[in-house]
């Protein structure tokens, strides 16, 4: 018998810098249309980062449930550093509303929420346990699913 484990990282919920860089490649190409493509789409919750209502809606159609491993990432932005970019530029604010709500909706419609460690929890068994309570915090029960 086969068994599969749907999962879902959750990194980044909309683009940020990306959409920049495609401008900007958009403009070298002179593709204006892509450009305006790009800039219009800023932060864009249809975008392709922002896609749990199509997930739901597939995994509804076939009869399943998956995990969402959503990231609590604390390494700050330092400009002068930009080994930090990547790791802190357009990471979500756990707390922020939309994230709450699509949380808890997740939640309380039979998926299953799991923590994905951040950058540094691997070295840190504090760090990960802060992690862990601050999204146990937000759902109001234990998390026992982490990748």
């Amino acid at each position: 018998m086969l068994k599969v484990a749907l999962t879902h990282d959750i990194d980044r919920t909309s683009k940020t810098y990306q959409y920049l860089t495609h401008f900007i490649k958009a403009l070298i190409k002179k593709d204006f249309k892509s450009a305006i493509y790009h800039l219009s789409t800023y932060n864009n919750r249809n975008s392709v980062y922002w896609n749990f209502d199509e997930i739901m809606s597939i995994e509804n159609y076939y009869g399943v449930k998956s995990t969402f491993f959503f990231l609590i990432e604390s390494i700050p932005l330092k400009i002068i550093d930009y080994k930090t970019w990547q790791l802190a530029i357009g990471r979500y604010d756990i707390y922020e509303p939309r994230i709450v709500d699509i949380i808890r909706y997740l939640d309380n419609n039979g998926w299953e929420i799991g923590l994905h460690g951040s950058y540094r929890s691997f070295k840190s068994l504090d760090l990960l346990n802060h992690e862990k309570r601050t999204l146990e915090e937000i759902v109001g029960h234990k998390i026992i699913g982490i990748p």
